[in-house]
């Protein structure tokens, strides 16, 4: 992925819009020259990790984070167990019905 950074000075940021403009929540209002960097492949990335403290917070945030990846195998496990279970529910046929010729005889068994 190749991206294009730029980098200001603190005072060229502010929180408030121009007289008769709107910022969004979380926007920033960038005043004055941005100074671009040259383009380049992005090799590193940033991630953020909180961490409870006490019990109670663990508590009430129990149910917050999922791991989609962990719930879909096991929801796909789920579904492979409940196939096998009809499978043996059914009763499995070899497709030869023995009542077929009367004899439960094969027709290769009869003399030609």
């Amino acid at each position: 992925m190749v991206t294009s950074a730029y980098w200001v000075e603190s005072h060229q940021v502010s929180k408030t819009a121009p007289t008769g403009e709107y910022l969004t929540v979380g926007s920033f209002m960038i005043r004055g020259r941005k100074n671009f960097l040259p383009a380049s492949s992005l090799e590193m990335g940033l991630g953020v990790l909180f961490r409870l403290g006490d019990d109670a917070s663990i508590a009430r945030h129990a149910n917050d984070r999922r791991d989609f990846a962990l719930l879909e195998q096991e929801q796909m496990m789920a579904q492979e167990d409940e196939m096998q279970q009809k499978d043996e529910i059914l009763p499995e046929t070899d497709g030869y019905d023995s009542e077929s010729n009367g004899e439960g005889e094969d027709e290769d068994d009869k003399p030609h």
